[in-house]
């Protein structure tokens, strides 16, 4: 990716089938340096701070948020638990404990941010692997969510350029 096209967007949706297992993947580039980026998508007790459609989880009491194994209930009868939190790699996965759709428990979620040190900005992906539903099933699912990947972007930039001002 050549970051000095501007604004260059990258948002498409890769399907594929392996190992019984049906997969969706979004991507997107964020004009914020990779740490800011982080600081956010690292807060797993915080997804309405980059997909502000979401209310605020709920974490059982004790709960510390960034610890392997931490539980977050989303809106709408989601629980998802924390299965790594690499910071070095800045990868974030989880893995869906309950969902209103059955077939969707034991599913991953991976969401992994790279440099792009030319313009400072941020590659994000956000892949789902789904062991219990087939391609097309995933695709009705998760085909939609390339949307997701624009809030997330707003969001972050704004965010940024706003501390920028600052």
């Amino acid at each position: 990716i050549n970051a000095e096209y501007g604004s260059f967007l990258v948002n498409h949706l890769s399907l594929s089938i392996s190992f019984r297992m049906a997969h969706s993947y979004h991507s997107i580039v964020v004009e914020a340096p990779i740490q800011f980026t982080w600081k956010y998508m690292r807060s797993y007790d915080q997804p309405q701070e980059f997909l502000t459609f979401v209310k605020q989880p709920t974490l059982p009491q004790g709960t510390i948020p960034d610890r392997i194994g931490a539980i977050r209930n989303i809106q709408g009868g989601i629980v998802e638990r924390l299965i790594c939190l690499d910071d070095e790699n800045h990868v974030l996965r989880y893995r869906y404990e309950q969902h209103p759709n059955p077939s969707i428990v034991g599913g991953i979620g991976t969401i992994q941010l790279l440099p792009l040190t030319v313009a400072n900005h941020t590659f994000v992906s956000w892949r789902w692997d789904i062991p219990n539903l087939d391609q097309s099933q995933v695709n009705s699912i998760y085909g939609p969510r390339f949307n997701w990947m624009t809030t997330l972007k707003e969001s972050i930039e704004l965010k940024y350029k706003t501390q920028s001002k600052h």
